[in-house]
């Protein structure tokens, strides 16, 4: 539908230039014209039909624009009506990873493909998470953090959404107070994190960026733990207070379900 309606909206964009140039071209015509014949009362009424064929050129494309903003503005509508739902996605999600585990049990040595598969999994993770309160209204960022074992840190490798620049170097030290913030207590503990509205419990967070205490109002963080030295955490952030709430505790605990599958694929393909 998109390819067909970007297609029609070009034929539109086209014929708008051509018109345009066309009627450039009549009004340099009866300008050369008209210098020629010196005005004279005698000449072919050139500049008249000129200016007409102008203006009528002119409202033809009036009328292109209106109908090709018309069309765009109903492609907008039907796109807006196609707006992916939480189990849509989960259900896709689950299909992916079973994808790649057939994959991995007949061809395992394609290890390229493999692992192409596991990045899109893991995009596909964050996709879903975006859609957990299954509100368009609703714009949430997504990221998964991985754990370092040597640091004892966990370190960002995955975005999906709007996010401080600075924000993609950020680290969250395990067990370090005042450093570790809820994303490091999900870790620590293996348990589901939900702070709907960050204000109130500031003691969780931790904003070695400033300007995300103004961003960030509610978090949910996601613990993927296989072992004490082999995860990470999914976060889920919110520019709105009271959006992520307990309530999407089980729609968390399938996303926990997908990336823990897809995280264990990972480590026997490496």
């Amino acid at each position: 539908m998109i390819n067909s309606a970007k297609k029609y909206s070009d034929k539109l964009r086209l014929a708008s230039d051509l018109g345009g140039l066309a009627t450039l071209a009549i009004l340099v015509i009866s300008s050369i014209v008209k210098s020629y014949t010196n005005g004279s009362e005698k000449a072919f009424p050139f500049d008249t039909i000129t200016t007409s064929i102008a203006v009528t050129i002119w409202a033809i494309l009036g009328v292109i624009h209106l109908l090709r903003k018309y069309r765009e503005k109903r492609i907008l509508l039907k796109l807006r009506g196609t707006y992916v739902t939480f189990d849509n996605r989960i259900k896709e999600l689950q299909t992916l990873i079973e994808d790649l585990k057939q994959l991995l049990m007949h061809d395992p040595n394609n290890k390229i493909k493999l692992l192409q598969g596991i990045d899109s999994a893991i995009l596909e993770a964050l996709l879903v998470s975006s859609v957990i309160t299954d509100n368009r209204d609703h714009p949430l960022s997504c990221n998964f953090m991985e754990f370092v074992p040597g640091k004892n840190i966990l370190e960002l490798t995955r975005i999906l959404g709007m996010y401080n620049q600075r924000r993609l170097f950020r680290q969250f030290k395990i067990g370090k107070i005042g450093e570790e913030g809820s994303c490091g207590q999900a870790w620590r503990e293996g348990q589901i994190i939900i702070i709907p509205n960050t204000s109130k419990q500031i003691d969780k967070m931790s904003f070695p960026i400033p300007e995300e205490k103004n961003i960030l109002r509610g978090v949910m963080n996601i613990p993927i733990k296989i072992d004490d030295s082999y995860g990470g955490v999914l976060n889920i952030d919110s520019p709105m207070e009271d959006i992520l709430t307990d309530e999407y505790l089980e729609k968390a605990k399938s996303i926990q379900t997908c990336m823990r599958e897809i995280l264990l694929l990972r480590r026997e393909i490496k």
